[in-house]
């Protein structure tokens, strides 16, 4: 039972801390976040609240430069063609 409790508790913080925290007030540049799982999607913050956004398919979110972008110019690393999350990076946002 103790170590049901503990699952369940490390899986609530590894789900508060992929969500982002936006500031609650938008400033002069819009606030960006990487998705925690995959390359053509992201956050972009309006009022303190994170909306999920998609890049173009075969475009993937660039974060230094906070736009959408050719994948070797991105820098994602979470994209491996052979994997399995391949097939998340053109699902449908949730």
């Amino acid at each position: 039972m103790l170590r049901a409790v503990a699952l369940i508790f490390v899986v609530a913080i590894s789900f508060v801390a992929a969500t982002p925290v936006c500031p609650p007030r938008d400033g002069r540049s819009p606030t960006f976040f990487v998705h925690e799982r995959s390359c053509n999607l992201y956050y972009e913050c309006s009022n303190g609240i994170p909306y999920l956004m998609r890049c173009p398919t075969g475009l993937h979110f660039n974060k230094w430069l906070n736009v959408c972008d050719y994948p070797d110019r991105a820098g994602c690393w979470y994209y491996k063609a052979d994997s399995p999350q391949s097939e998340e990076i053109d699902a449908p946002a949730a």
